[in-house]
């Protein structure tokens, strides 16, 4: 069955994908054509809201902390867009594939205009 799976992937484009893994941009893999990549961990880490969760020992399950994650989540994906859209990608993911290409990993400019602003 993955086989038939596979290959049903490889005749609309080749690029496979959880959808759960989109970050911003095109969120159809089907439709997938010149994506990037995140680290999105690294990314969130450098943010200040994860700044301040490690450095003031909030735990991510209380109330503070869970405000926080979102704010920290919703920054990294703000700004993922708009390296997105300056780099002229039409999706960033936290992992996609594709057989013969490679997705351009843009976390260090995400990091860069994060902390610019």
């Amino acid at each position: 069955m993955k086989t038939l799976i596979a290959a049903a992937v490889l005749l609309v484009g080749g690029w496979t994908a959880n959808a759960s893994d989109n970050v911003c941009g095109i969120k159809d893999v089907d439709k997938v054509s010149n994506p990037a990549t995140i680290q999105w961990a690294i990314v969130l880490k450098e943010t200040p809201e994860m700044k301040r969760i490690v450095k003031e020992r909030i735990r991510k399950t209380s109330p503070e902390g869970r405000v926080l994650l979102a704010e920290a989540r919703s920054r990294v994906t703000r700004w993922t867009n708009v390296v997105m859209k300056e780099h002229k990608y039409g999706s960033v993911w936290k992992k996609i594939e594709h057989p013969n290409k490679k997705a351009k990993d843009v976390s260090r400019y995400v990091i860069a205009k994060m902390l610019a602003k």
